[in-house]
């Protein structure tokens, strides 16, 4: 069984929404979200793996990760914290970037909004990711992120349930 995912593109807007529900507490998705510890576990899709440098979750301050391949190529990120609101929200702006953190302007960068609600035992995440420009958020969709992140979020689902 997998999470429950919607996804939603709106180029009109240069936005994608993404929601998932899980049957866990709102602090365990929260922590799932942001905890270095569980992050590694389900942010790449399979086969990737996701190694984390840094984590300092803290506005203004980075997440800075690596996606590692079977090859062992890896590929670079950084999430700069915009905003946190505890157990509620937090927004970041994502990039693609070099093992020195420096920000590879050939593709474009992702401001998500991350939104965690949780009802009658059910914790929604609603990440609302913009882009300055439509065609950007075309390039990344080329890439395969939507495939690519419904993977993750199945592996945290599939984390989340271990039996």
């Amino acid at each position: 069984m997998n999470s429950k995912i919607e996804f939603q593109k709106s180029p009109e807007n240069r936005q994608i929404v993404v929601k998932s529900s899980y049957r866990n507490s709102l602090e365990t998705i929260w922590n799932a979200f942001t905890k270095t510890e569980f992050l590694e576990q389900w942010w790449a899709p399979e086969p990737y793996k996701a190694i984390v440098v840094t984590n300092n979750f803290e506005k203004g301050k980075f997440l800075f990760y690596y996606m590692l391949s079977p090859e062992g190529q890896k590929h670079y990120c950084i999430a700069e914290f915009l905003e946190i609101d505890p157990l509620k929200s937090y927004a970041v702006l994502d990039a693609f970037c070099d093992e020195n953190a420096v920000v590879n302007t050939e593709f474009p960068r992702m401001k998500w909004l991350n939104t965690f609600s949780c009802e009658n035992g059910i914790t929604t995440v609603t990440n609302t990711i913009t882009y300055e420009k439509a065609e950007d958020m075309a390039k990344i969709l080329e890439l395969g992120f939507e495939e690519g992140y419904k993977m993750g979020l199945n592996q945290l689902y599939n984390l989340l349930n271990k039996k």
